[in-house]
């Protein structure tokens, strides 16, 4: 899946945590900026997994999902919101496990 590199002025994801020995759990708070995306919001973790944080369709407010990153490494979480044409980037945040 491409992103473009829109970005929503009112979009935005933090994290718990950035940084931690593995293995590292991390809460990420999501803010959608209250826009409808007709394919929903997802946060992708940076590593092989993503989960829906907006249903398709419902106002995309604030939201959290939580995460564990298993393996060593530095991963880019990004929340996107998905429409008609390309992914929208809405926010990201680096994570460093276990260094």
């Amino acid at each position: 899946m491409a992103t473009d590199d829109r970005k929503a002025p009112d979009g935005r994801l933090t994290a718990s945590t950035r940084s931690g020995p593995v293995p590292l759990e991390v809460t990420f708070f999501a803010h959608g900026g209250g826009a409808v995306y007709f394919g929903g919001a997802w946060l992708d973790f940076g590593d092989g997994e993503k989960a829906m944080v907006c249903r398709p369709g419902s106002g995309c407010r604030k939201t959290s999902a939580t995460h564990t990153y298993s393996q060593a490494g530095i991963y880019c979480a990004r929340l996107t919101g998905e429409g008609e044409g390309e992914p929208l980037l809405l926010g990201s945040v680096t994570i460093t496990a276990g260094h």
